[in-house]
């Protein structure tokens, strides 16, 4: 476990970083294949059966919420694609993970933890970026063994 001094400087600067890519309008995207696609066929096999950390973000391609908050999460899954493999849902397509993980409303981000839900996040707004920057951080270096997370 790293010292509270660095752990706190580490969630700072994994925040700052996030917000200023919430004021920046030219993002460099992420990789396409730092975010996997994610539907009805192959949500269990990635995220269900999967160890280690998935985070998974219901989005919709008409939600002006989804399409702002794009670039922050290609960022975060660059940063942390060693730690945490990141999958999208578009909801109008996969009405039935939509049902089954009980999402009311986009963008919604859901992490999951060797298959199990750990920390659920409506909305993508600044509070919101910060809380799941300290949630992957604690999960991330939390004290507790797990195997490690591979790219899909």
């Amino acid at each position: 476990m790293l010292p509270l001094q660095i752990r706190s400087c580490f969630i700072l600067s994994l925040t700052n970083i996030l917000c200023a890519f919430a004021s920046c309008a030219a993002v460099v995207a992420a990789p396409p294949d730092l975010i996997k696609p994610l539907n009805n066929d192959n949500f269990d096999e990635n995220v269900v059966g999967r160890k280690g950390l998935v985070l998974v973000v219901f989005s919709m391609r008409n939600c002006p919420f989804c399409v702002k908050a794009q670039p922050h999460l290609e960022k975060l899954a660059s940063i942390m694609r060693m730690s945490v493999t990141v999958g999208q849902i578009d909801a109008d397509e996969s009405q039935e993970l939509v049902r089954k993980c009980s999402v009311s409303g986009v963008p919604t981000v859901i992490l999951f933890e060797n298959g199990q839900e750990v920390y659920r996040l409506g909305g993508y707004d600044h509070e919101e970026r910060e809380k799941l920057s300290n949630t992957l951080y604690k999960h991330i270096y939390s004290p507790s063994p797990r195997a490690p997370s591979h790219a899909f």
